[in-house]
């Protein structure tokens, strides 16, 4: 009413074509543009932060309830909160402002964590003197009140634990070798740990052609590595890659920080599961089906039996009394979730009292540091859980962060996946954005982000764009599936998260939906724009350049 006010004076009639009324009236008031304008501007401001949300076709599409409904509205509204913190601060330390791989601004999210806990999470470790230094002041503020030794060296007792390792042909086979961008590596590199430096249990030739449990398996070992290969080749069937461990950065702590870290390699399964189940993960983890794996019968009746007799029944209280730091490796998130979920739950519920509690520090690198949050988000092959950890574990993390998960390696396409997974899932996950050389400490009851802000806009999005990216994810990634797979989607993204244990079904599609989003999104998305943009290989190519850097900034994409 009040933008009708100001054009009441010039109240006129008009044909019924006019542009704001149905056609169908034969004569009709109307007013003169200004209130034509300022109604459509109002309008749109509503209906792109309101109406385009309880409208999604989506919603109507899965026959969700009205109630439903309005919780996903509200939802959208609180996913493009959550990717866009306002409580944030530029770090004035030497040499980061406006550097290109070195953050330069300070980020805080609400995860609900406890004042005595400290955790330090990162995509590639401790690759900086920027993420040394400061990995170095939250240990040196946590353990304050420590006594030094008489050379003033604060001493830590620490396990880094490498079972995202585990499968890794690099730690088994000493011919391995390849090339990584100008990196070289093999074996004995200082860059990866083997199952010597790792001081494994497991003797290497259980990987080779062997006989175990009267079952005979072939060598698993990939033959003729060359020096400037690939790291991941076509026919591997262990992990491709090197491991990616934390001795040998903690190690450099001693001389220039003060601060020895006395480590021990632990590994869950290396250390507590039996040979055939070591081997049976080896078998089955890489593999996209169960053809090949030897055995027959005798090889399914094994594992079943093995699978049977988990957890152990270790008590991991006494073995973590006086460690006071615990370190995950980079690698397979998943292998880590079936050493702490399915092998040893007792140990990530002893982790998880200790770092509550202030007397252990957390600290997580890759998929160390999506173990240690909420959610497990990643595109790695599911058959750990096609194969072992089946329908009675949960998508997550140990959860020592509250309610915040940890998405690494972050780039702009993988903005879509979280969007739609926090939407059509209703989940109160915070998704902390982590790229490389960046890093998330929380100490004192806050998590803080220490963030490359030239990156900034690839991590933000306003209300009405979460609306676009979230329906257009839902579309993509159910475009090939068929009726009977449409059925068993729906009730995927709203199952997850929801029970005690989600599907090892659901996992599957979730992971195939991240891989096409993560991966194909921007191209999608640009290849269904308007005819205009599709026929002019120009304006197509700085479309893509900018939906993969900054997102949908106006209606094109859209």
């Amino acid at each position: 009413l009040k933008a009708l006010a100001p054009c009441i004076p010039f109240v006129t009639l008009v044909p019924a074509s006019s542009m704001c009324f149905p056609k169908w009236h034969l004569f009709m008031l109307a007013f003169l543009p200004c209130f034509c304008i300022e109604l459509y501007a109002a309008s749109a401001k509503y209906i792109s932060q309101h109406d385009a949300l309880l409208a999604d076709d989506e919603c109507e599409w899965q026959a969700h309830n009205s109630d439903a409904c309005a919780l996903s509205a509200i939802q959208f509204a609180k996913t493009a909160k959550t990717l866009s913190a306002t409580e944030s601060v530029q770090l004035q330390h030497t040499g980061a402002k406006g550097s290109k791989d070195i953050p330069d601004s300070l980020e805080w999210y609400r995860c609900g964590v406890e004042s005595p806990e400290t955790m330090f999470f990162t995509s590639d470790g401790l690759s900086s003197t920027f993420l040394e230094d400061k990995f170095a002041d939250v240990i040196a503020t946590h353990f304050e009140t420590r006594p030094r030794d008489k050379d003033g060296k604060l001493k830590l007792k620490t396990w880094v634990m490498w079972d995202s390792c585990f499968l890794k042909e690099s730690v088994w086979n000493k011919d391995w070798q390849c090339k990584y961008d100008d990196l070289k590596l093999n074996f004995t590199s200082k860059n990866n740990a083997n199952h010597v430096s790792l001081q494994a249990n497991t003797n290497s030739s259980l990987f080779q052609k062997a006989t175990i449990a009267g079952i005979s398996f072939e060598d698993l070992r990939t033959a003729a590595w060359k020096p400037t290969g690939g790291c991941d080749r076509g026919d591997m069937r262990l992990a491709p890659y090197w491991c990616e461990d934390f001795s040998l950065e903690l190690r450099r702590f001693k001389h220039k920080h003060n601060i020895e870290f006395e480590i021990h390699p632990i590994s869950l399964i290396d250390s507590f599961a039996s040979d055939f189940l070591k081997r049976a993960l080896a078998e089955l983890t890489y593999r996209r089906g169960t053809q090949g794996v030897t055995g027959g019968e005798s090889f399914w009746l094994k594992l079943k039996h093995e699978l049977g007799q988990l957890p152990i029944r270790t008590d991991f209280v006494d073995m973590l009394a006086d460690v006071d730091v615990v370190a995950l490796d980079g690698g397979n998130p998943d292998v880590t979730k079936f050493a702490t979920a399915m092998l040893a739950p007792a140990f990530a519920k002893a982790l998880k009292d200790r770092v509550r509690t202030g007397k252990t520090v957390f600290v997580g690198r890759s998929a160390g540091a999506m173990n240690g949050g909420k959610e497990l988000i990643t595109i790695t092959n599911p058959n750990l859980w096609n194969f072992f950890l089946g329908n009675n574990h949960k998508m997550e993390g140990m959860g020592l962060m509250g309610r915040c998960a940890i998405r690494p390696h972050w780039r702009a396409d993988w903005r879509s996946a979280l969007l739609m997974f926090q939407v059509r899932t209703l989940t109160d996950t915070e998704f902390v954005p982590l790229r490389n050389g960046e890093a998330v400490a929380c100490q004192g009851g806050t998590c803080s982000r220490y963030r490359i802000s030239r990156f900034h806009n690839s991590d933000t999005m306003g209300v009405g764009h979460v609306a676009t990216y979230a329906r257009a994810a839902t579309l993509l990634c159910s475009e090939d599936m068929g009726p009977e797979q449409h059925k068993s989607w729906n009730v995927c993204q709203t199952s997850i998260g929801v029970g005690v244990s989600d599907s090892a079904t659901c996992v599957n599609m979730w992971r195939e939906c991240f891989s096409a989003l993560s991966q194909r999104f921007c191209q999608r998305l640009v290849d269904r724009s308007s005819t205009w943009y599709r026929n002019s290989p120009s304006k197509k190519a700085k479309l893509l350049a900018q939906c993969l850097a900054q997102g949908v900034d106006g209606p094109n994409v859209a």
